[in-house]
């Protein structure tokens, strides 16, 4: 039943899902500002008529402001840290305003600040459980969705990660909601890396490759190096082609602009990339003289010019 529900709210169109999002941050709200007050008091909280309002009308003050910091336009399953600075900064903004204006309806009243008032420490306690609680729904909604995602396809093909950068942590977030790849490993060169965690996922050395292939059934190794020489990149795919694995790369760093790195974004190591220098252009004038209505002889086809 839990999974059929999940189902269905992928399904739901996109107003849907902004719905529910609003009506369940509404509820957070009020259910955070009652455990507050609970918290700091002492006891289980339930407003008298004087407060009833400030504590059930809070959603009036929150929806708009995390409007504002477009809450409601990311995509739960793709939410990253932009998004929860974000919402750290829209939780923030609301915790603000409540408490001013709890401590202005509290002032005007001529309520105390303790007993049926206003505790000052309300204020930060109700910053602090909100900012975790919007935060926790986003975080718990993305792993559900993309535990879904993955459990409506077969068995996915396990891959290493060549480089534990920032690349490679980017291209390993991106197999976490892909249905096709597992990521198991990195593979790094700097051993100081070596038998260390990223996000759970072990690091090991290149010695440790030939083994990591045959216990965990390796079909792919993803080059997550954009930025070294194409000397280095030469050394590396010459090592790993003594392994029977298919080898994909990432793009250059200028198509890395951007900090998103997508499956589709990996390329397949062209013969350009065995190359051990940069490649020529064709000088195409002097082509057309040396060459056109000539026949002509190639001696050697192992190398470039061949």
């Amino acid at each position: 039943m839990f999974k059929r529900i999940i189902n269905r709210l992928i399904l739901c169109n996109r107003l849907s899902k902004q719905l529910i999002m609003l009506i369940s941050d509404s509820a957070l709200v009020v259910l955070v500002l009652l455990s507050s007050f609970s918290i700091r008091l002492g006891y289980l909280y339930w407003p008298k008529e004087s407060f009833f309002w400030l504590i059930f009308g809070a959603p009036l003050l929150a929806i708009p402001v995390f409007f504002t910091f477009k809450m409601y336009r990311s995509v739960i399953r793709y939410i990253g840290s932009k998004a929860l600075w974000s919402i750290a900064q829209s939780v923030t903004l609301y915790a603000v305003i409540w408490g001013l204006v709890a401590y202005e309806f509290s002032r005007v009243s001529s309520l105390p600040m303790t007993a049926e008032g206003i505790p000052r420490s309300v204020i930060l306690i109700n910053w602090m459980l909100i900012l975790i609680a919007i935060g926790s729904s986003r975080l718990l909604a993305r792993r559900l969705f993309a535990d879904e995602q993955v459990l409506k396809v077969g068995d996915k093909n396990n891959v290493v990660i060549y480089g534990a950068g920032s690349s490679g942590r980017q291209l390993s977030h991106a197999l976490q909601l892909s249905l096709e790849y597992k990521h198991i490993a990195y593979i790094d060169d700097n051993l100081a890396k070596d038998r260390a965690y990223i996000n759970n996922i072990p690091v090991f050395s290149y010695n440790s490759i030939e083994k990591l292939i045959e216990k965990d059934n390796i079909s792919e190794i993803l080059l997550a190096l954009p930025s070294i020489s194409r000397k280095k990149r030469n050394e590396i795919v010459a090592k790993l082609s003594l392994f029977s694995v298919h080898v994909r790369s990432l793009p250059s760093v200028s198509d890395l602009a951007e900090g998103r790195v997508k499956i589709d974004d990996l390329f397949e190591i062209d013969i350009g990339d065995l190359l051990g220098r940069e490649p020529v252009s064709p000088n195409e004038k002097l082509l057309k003289i040396k060459i056109t209505d000539k026949v002509v002889l190639v001696t050697g086809a192992g190398g470039s010019i061949g």
